[in-house]
């Protein structure tokens, strides 16, 4: 009973005991950004850099999207006010008035 068949059988339960500890998921579950929202952000400015950073935990992989962008302003307090601004009105091009609590 020591056979080839045996052995496989106990080497493949062995190998999934052993993923399973170390938490592998087979199907793990994916949360990301859609990448045309993505180029809506792009549009209020120029974009200087974008990088992309994956956090995993409990089964789902959350991937970041960080982007940096140059709006052409002075201070931070200017940018800040003209990406919502320009939000804004991304939103209401996009989804009438209502879009305006933005």
């Amino acid at each position: 009973m020591n056979g080839p068949r045996t052995r496989n059988a106990l080497l493949a339960l062995c190998l999934s005991a052993a993923l399973t500890a170390c938490g592998t998921q087979w199907f793990p579950y994916r949360l990301q950004a859609d990448p045309a929202a993505l180029a809506q952000v792009r549009e209020i400015g120029r974009t200087v850099r974008q990088e992309q950073a994956e956090l995993s935990y409990d089964g789902t992989t959350q991937v970041e999207d960080i982007v940096v962008l140059d709006l052409g302003t002075a201070t931070f307090e200017q940018a800040l006010r003209l990406a919502h601004d320009r939000v804004r009105r991304s939103v209401e091009g996009r989804c009438g008035r209502r879009g305006a609590a933005v």
